[in-house]
Order: C-alpha cells, then structure tokens, then sequence
C-alpha cells in the first residue's frame, strides 16, 4: 500500500492537521476509535462483544502496510 507522505492542512477554522500514514503508535488510538464505532453500533454488522481486535493486531496490521 502507498504511504502518504506528511503535510500539513489547516481546518476552516484554522486548526493545524497533519495528513499521514498511521504508524505502529497510532495503534491504541486507532483502537479506541474501532472500539468507538462497534459500541455505536449504527455503522457496523458486528456486536460490541463481538469486537476481538488487539492492540498488537492493530500494529500488525499497520506493519503489514508500510
């Protein structure tokens, strides 16, 4: 998979954003965003408890694209 080079954006109200490629410490944040949206629920064909995903499957998985 392509690796998005860093840069900077700026929001419409001026907050700075950087646009990259996740990286192996992205991983519990990543997660917790996961975790966020299984709970919700709306979104997704799974069940809270159904959510198995680690935090070292997470790094796994960002490795495996980099």
């Amino acid at each position: 998979m392509a690796e998005i080079e860093p840069r900077e954006c700026l929001s419409k109200k001026g907050e700075k954003i950087l646009v990259r490629s996740a990286q192996p410490a992205d991983a519990e944040e990543i997660l917790r965003i996961w975790r966020y949206v299984v709970e919700e629920g709306a979104y997704t064909l799974r069940e809270s408890d159904e959510f198995k995903r680690t935090e070292s499957d997470v790094i796994h998985q960002i490795e495996g694209h980099q």
